[in-house]
């Protein structure tokens, strides 16, 4: 599961399983990306996309995955 909230420049991603425990949670704000898995490993990058790559490997596209999440195009997207 997934579950995304917004306060000003702050986004926060939270990735549950099925049954609602914490995988990991991702924080993005100016300046910086941080994410926390369940086991309290801390990862922090200067940006979400190099985190992504940092901590799992691969790109992720995480900085359009909240507007993803909101049904709404992100304000980069070309419609």
């Amino acid at each position: 599961r997934l579950f995304g909230r917004r306060n000003g420049t702050l986004e926060e991603l939270q990735v549950s399983s099925p049954f609602g425990q914490m995988l990991a949670v991702l924080t993005i704000q100016p300046g910086g990306a941080r994410l926390e898995t369940a086991e309290r490993r801390v990862f922090a990058a200067a940006d979400a996309e190099a985190l992504m790559r940092e901590a799992l490997g691969y790109e992720l596209p995480v900085t359009r995955l909240a507007s993803w999440l909101r049904g709404k195009p992100d304000a980069s997207a070309r419609v």
